[in-house]
């Protein structure tokens, strides 16, 4: 069956991104999980407090996080498009680098990230119905 595009333009690289995301993989219970967590993640970020770092910054060597945002087309381009930004930082003593994905608490959030959640929101509802 044919893969069931987005209607509603949200914005330029988050609708590539989504459309990137969607069309990539076949597996219908990867892209619900990975769609539930980057949700989740975006919403913790744009609505918790911003002074509490947790809920802005996601560890991408964390497996779930690598699972669902870095091994799947289109997950960290989404997570990128609504705001997160790429940051190192050095660990303890091995001077070791490591990455993650970081929401500045002063960002003002975009008008248009409740429209992304909610589109993320049904398709992966709608993915699952046709399981």
């Amino acid at each position: 069956p044919l893969q069931q595009v987005p209607q509603q333009e949200i914005n330029e690289s988050f609708d590539h991104a989504f459309l990137l995301f969607i069309t990539s993989s076949v597996n219908s219970r990867e892209v619900y999980s990975s769609l539930n967590s980057i949700r989740k993640l975006l919403s913790n970020a744009t609505t918790k407090e911003s002074s509490d770092d947790r809920y802005r910054r996601v560890r991408l060597s964390n497996p779930k996080i690598k699972s669902a945002i870095i091994d799947m087309p289109g997950g960290l381009d989404i997570m990128l498009s609504c705001g997160f930004e790429l940051a190192e930082q050095e660990k303890d003593e091995d001077g070791k680098a490591e990455t993650f994905l970081v929401y500045p608490a002063d960002r003002i959030t975009p008008d248009w990230i409740s429209l992304a959640l909610q589109q993320m929101k049904n398709y992966a509802d709608n993915k699952m119905e046709n399981v």
